[in-house]
Parts: structure tokens; sequence; C-alpha cells
């Protein structure tokens, strides 16, 4: 393992590893993200002023201390708001992260949650001192072995890069119309197109199986544990309309359950 890595153990004991997000790139993330904040403010002032002048024109006018309010709660909204709200429903990242190609996920590599984004921003506000230097919190990453702002430690989260060479994501797996070749093998296997909204035809119970098979299959035969994939998979790809390749059957195990535990939270059966 490399200095600038984070080895997690899966249930399997599979160790994987994660490249850490410098400080470079998470300074610039950050950069990105400020600047995004402070056009939103912007431009939501300029529509208060807009609205603000068209109550004037039609005679009445509410007031600068009106204006003033709406100022307060909108930069609080966007101030506070921002980075929790977005590395929620991104799954860690805001647009500066996107951009960069970081992710916010917690020590044990799973994705964060709500508490986890709201309790690292909250810190946020010590980590920027002497506000807006940021300081405390590049300070607290240069001397981490895991790169972590205070943030980081109060919330148990680390920022990830995300590889360019790392396995491809569900959609690019199974959206990409060019060719797959699996790791391991020389076999390759014709991708076919699924639509945005594929797991919701997988049921609980089917992630069920799944999430079993992959915790137990360390402990398997050879021949038990490619029965039970296939038994698993195979109705799995004919559901979403995939082509059956038997050397594929774990690592589609594998990838669906990443993404479908990622994106749990907002599947309705």
């Amino acid at each position: 393992m490399l200095d600038n890595e984070l080895a997690v153990e899966t249930p399997e004991h599979v160790e994987l590893y994660f490249a850490l997000a410098s400080v470079g790139n998470r300074f610039l993330a950050c950069t990105i993200d400020h600047i995004i904040q402070l056009l939103m403010i912007f431009f939501i002032l300029l529509g208060v002023q807009f609205f603000d002048l068209s109550l004037t024109a039609l005679g009445t006018r509410l007031g600068l201390n009106w204006v003033i309010a709406v100022v307060i709660l909108i930069a609080f909204i966007i101030g506070f708001g921002y980075f929790a709200i977005f590395e929620t429903v991104w799954s860690g990242q805001t647009l500066g992260k996107r951009w960069m190609r970081l992710r916010v996920v917690r020590q044990d590599g799973r994705p964060i949650s709500f508490y986890e984004a709201m309790i690292r921003n909250l810190v946020r506000l010590v980590d920027m001192m002497p506000f807006p230097s940021y300081f405390v919190g590049i300070a607290s990453i240069f001397f981490s072995q895991e790169y972590r702002r205070l943030g980081d430690y109060a919330a148990g989260t680390v920022v990830i890069k995300e590889r360019s060479t790392e396995a491809p994501s569900f959609s690019e797996l199974f959206e990409s119309d060019q060719k797959l070749e699996l790791h391991g093998t020389n076999e390759s296997a014709a991708v076919v197109s699924i639509s945005t909204y594929a797991l919701r035809l997988i049921s609980r119970e089917e992630m069920k199986a799944v999430d079993a098979f992959l915790q137990r299959r360390a402990r398997l035969e050879t021949q038990r544990r490619q029965f039970l994939a296939s038994r698993i998979a195979a109705p799995l790809m004919a559901k979403l309309q995939l082509p059956t390749n038997a050397a594929q059957y774990e690592s589609f195990l594998e990838e669906l359950h990443r993404q479908y535990t990622i994106q749990a939270k907002y599947l309705t059966k």
C-alpha cells in the first residue's frame, strides 16, 4: 500500500485501496464550490432586488429590513446547506468535487449519509479559521496520515480521488456500446443498453440474496461458489435483458450490489 492510499478490508477479507485526495485537489474543489456559492447568492440577490423594485413600481415597498432579512436567510441556507445537501444527494460529491473527481466516503469505504455530511460541514466553520483562510483545515490535512481535516475526524470520513482506471460504474457497464474485457479472463462480452431505472427492477429480496452470497463466497468451495453465482446472477441478468456469461457473474453481482447500496435510499418499491 502507498502512503497516499486508504486500505479497506471487506467482509470477504479482501483489501480495497482508495487513492486519497491531495491538499491541492481538495483546495481547487473547495474553491470551485465557494465560487458557485457566491454566484448563487449573487443571482438570487438580483432576483430579490428585481422583486423589490417590482413592488415599488406597484406602489408597495416592503423596505430595506425585508431585503436584508432575505439576504441573511439565503446566505445561511447556501453557506450551510450547499455542501451537506450535495454530498448527501450525490453520495459524497459536490459540484467542485465532481469536477475534480473527488468523493467523500466513510472510513470503511461506504457512502456517507446526511449525518456525516452535516457533521463534517458544521465543523467546516472551525476549519475555515481564521476566516476564510482554511488555515486550521489545511494544517490538519498536512499533519494527518489520511489527509483529513477536523470535519473529517468529527464525521469519520475521508476524501478520495476516483481513479480513471477503476472498474466502470454500473451505468457505464450497461450503457456503453463498446466491449468490456473482464479482469482475469480473456473473454469479452457485448454490453447492451439499459435504462436509468434498471435498479428499480431488482427487488429487495433479490438484493438480500446478492448480499448473502457476496458475504459468504470467500468461505465456499470453488464449484459451489460458481454454482451459486450463476443461480443468482443469471436470472437478474435476464431480467435486465443482459447477455448471460458465466465469466461475468461475480463481477456483475459486485457492481450491482455497489450501485444498489449507493442508491438504495432513492429507490422505491
